[in-house]
């Protein structure tokens, strides 16, 4: 029996991916390019399958799962985005609306097929990807693609997508113009940011690499801007460049090369677009070559060549980030810096990356323990900074999948990096699989990657260690290696081993299975553990990480503090102001907590009125200064109740340092609500 597939994406690229890709295995697939245009269908025909894009040009691709979950329709689901998945929307879809699989572009068709193989298994039972599918080979971004290869159905798909690329760019150039031309107007600039997230999405799936790099870069500006971002009149200017400089490339008639030319070799500060950096360094080459990388990526880079001169900067904030030169004659008070960076007015969320020659696991675990949020090895790679500086300047809540590669010769480890770097993720390496235990506690990975043959410690032995560790035995862990015999791949999963993947390594199927794993992980590692309306950990979940966190201070030597947030007669407040008011401050002070920390804080929701934060690597000076600043701001948020009358909270703070002030978590614990209780008393 024919099996049915309801396609539903507004870029009639993408759609022709996906109908190929479905094509291939016997499948019928309808298309549509609106959410009513995918009512309609669903009024005329039951489907197998519907995969459903992120964002129509008549709303959210969720709000149409609600819909349709809502009139009772229950069809195997999967949902499409372009933008990372942070956890609360992924437990909402998998837990309340059902989606089975969350797929992200860019997506190339045998990644759609061997991501989906298990659900189109269910469905069709003895389901097999064609030989073509499952033995391909990363396709070729369609730049390398030379005229006298043969052309494969993909490559006659990526050459009908590029010689529309003229027409989707000019589209992408009218909506910036009309955009510029009404900056009040809101669905301008929503209808232009979403023609280049489109762009951004096929192009990558089509392997047209640098055409998706442009598209994001400019989705990104213009999803700042909606977001409320004045971003000036230039951005707008560096934005037409952009545009302009793709049209030449590909093409199009009627545009200037001296003007693409001429883009090239200005030089000018960079207006604020993508993000705002400062970089601290003495060397001037650094200084330089950065500032050169951010011309041409629109970064801005802000020199320091002092850690006083960075203070001073850093008062002036707020910034996207700080690019740390760790020099070994000022690595302490460089690292301490790292540290004194979210004290700063605006700093809270600033991702730290830094940049050092020494790639030692204890280097790296230093660092980590300060706040840094991205490790780079000198000499500095120009893709490296550009994609750091733009993921983690776009995070904000969504977290970037973390992945721990343990690797004896260092090729292993170089190739997952770069094939991973696709989704964000950041890898880290680690040599010496004796101190694994350490590394997992630095890192703390959503997924680990082993070979079997490593130095000192087989890679099996690894990995029966791990389960047998209490705090491991639920990570995820791969193996990939050069041996594909049974007997090999019977001990791995004998071992507690999730997944075994073959080399050479196959970009689209380790992307696919990876993701497929941490998105697992994640969702077990969160589920019931966090409060419904503040969406912080619950009090057992908190305590259970702060353990966790507090015994790796122990061993490693490294500061923690542990702070209680209290709301001043917070059960008073339902009785004075109603009750339905309480929600709306509990909502928005988890809001506050998870917006203005690290995402390797640990925030939680103690009691009613009473919240808990875990500042990782912080003294007690800096958590002193962190604290009194979270108190202000939320001391300084407005809230309104059913009468129309305006209200703030009064905060009451404590907190207690390890190993100053206690060394369990109870004495932690019972000396930072001891502090809360002498200020009620004042």
């Amino acid at each position: 029996m024919e099996r049915k597939l309801l396609a539903i994406d507004d870029d009639p690229s993408f759609l022709t991916l996906i109908a190929s890709a479905f094509s291939d295995i016997g499948w019928n697939v309808t298309c549509a390019e609106r959410l009513s245009d995918a009512h309609e269908e669903l009024k005329k025909n039951s489907y197998d399958l519907i995969a459903v894009d992120g964002l129509l040009p008549d709303g959210p691709g969720i709000r149409f799962l609600e819909e349709i979950r809502s009139a009772g329709d229950h069809s195997r689901a999967v949902f499409i985005t372009a933008f990372w998945r942070d956890d609360e929307s992924f437990r909402r879809l998998a837990y309340q609306l059902g989606v089975l699989r969350l797929l992200h572009k860019p997506l190339t068709a045998a990644q759609l097929l061997i991501q989906l193989e298990p659900i189109l298994n269910e469905i069709t039972p003895g389901f097999e990807l064609p030989d073509r599918i499952a033995d391909q080979e990363p396709a070729k971004p369609v730049e390398e693609v030379t005229e006298s290869e043969p052309a494969s159905a993909l490559d006659k798909l990526q050459a009908s997508f590029r010689a529309k690329l003229p027409e989707r760019w000019a589209a992408v150039e009218e909506g910036l113009e009309k955009a510029a031309q009404y900056p009040d107007d809101r669905d301008a600039l929503y209808a232009a940011m979403r023609l280049a997230h489109n762009l951004y999405g096929t192009a990558g799936s089509y392997g047209v690499t640098e055409t998706a790099d442009v598209a994001r870069t400019i989705e990104s500006v213009l999803t700042g801007m909606l977001d409320g971002k004045d971003l000036g009149d230039e951005s707008w200017t560096e934005l037409r460049e952009l545009v302009r400089q793709q049209l030449v490339r590909h093409g199009a008639s009627g545009v200037s090369v001296a003007c693409a030319r001429e883009t090239k070799t200005r030089d000018r500060a960079m207006s604020t677009v993508i993000a705002e950096v400062i970089v601290v360094s003495r060397d001037d080459k650094i200084i330089e070559s950065i500032k050169e990388i951010g011309r041409r990526h629109m970064i801005a880079a802000r020199p320091a060549r002092s850690l006083e001169e960075a203070r001073d900067l850093l008062g002036t904030g707020p910034f996207d980030g700080v690019v740390l030169d760790l020099e070994t004659a000022e690595l302490i008070e460089t690292l301490k810096l790292a540290e004194e960076i979210r004290t700063f007015e605006g700093m809270a969320r600033a991702s730290v990356i830094c940049l050092s020659q020494d790639d030692s696991i204890e280097m790296r675990i230093e660092t980590a323990n300060s706040g840094v949020s991205l490790f780079l090895v000198k000499p500095l790679k120009e893709d490296d900074l550009v994609a750091g500086i733009r993921f983690l300047g776009r995070a904000g809540d969504h977290e970037a999948p973390r992945v721990l590669v343990v690797d004896g010769g260092l090729e292993l480890s170089s190739q997952v990096e770069e094939v991973l770097g696709f989704i964000g993720a950041r890898v880290s390496v680690l040599t010496k699989p004796e101190r694994i235990l350490m590394a997992l506690d630095a890192v703390e990975p959503d997924l680990l990657i082993l070979e079997v043959q490593l130095p000192t410690i087989g890679g099996v032995d690894v990995c029966k260690v791990l389960r047998a560790t209490k705090e491991w035995q639920k990570l995820p862990i791969m193996f990939i290696s050069d041996r594909s015999d049974p007997t090999t791949r019977l001990a791995c999963f004998e071992s507690g081993a999730d997944e075994y993947v073959v080399r050479p390594i196959v970009a689209e199927e380790l992307i696919t299975r990876a993701t497929a794993w941490i998105e697992r992980h994640r969702q077990q590692r969160d589920h019931g553990r966090h409060h419904p309306v503040s969406r912080l950990l619950t009090r057992t979940a908190f305590l259970d990480q702060t353990e966790h966190r507090l015994t790796r201070a122990q061993s490693l030597g490294e500061h923690l503090a542990l702070g209680m947030i209290e709301i001043e007669a917070f059960d008073r407040i339902g009785q004075q102001h109603g009750f339905r008011e309480c929600d709306q401050i509990l909502e928005s002070i988890g809001d506050y907590l998870i917006a203005s920390s690290r995402s390797t804080d640990i925030r939680g929701h103690w009691s009613d009125g009473q919240f808990s934060i875990v500042l990782y690597g912080s003294s007690a000076e800096v958590a002193a200064g962190v604290l009194g600043r979270m108190g202000d701001e939320l001391s300084q948020i407005q809230f309104t109740n059913k009468a129309g009358e305006s209200f703030q909270l009064n905060t009451r703070l404590g907190f207690a340092a390890f190993p100053e002030t206690g060394r369990t978590v109870d004495d932690l614990i019972d000396q930072a609500l001891r502090a809360v209780r002498t200020v009620r008393s004042r």
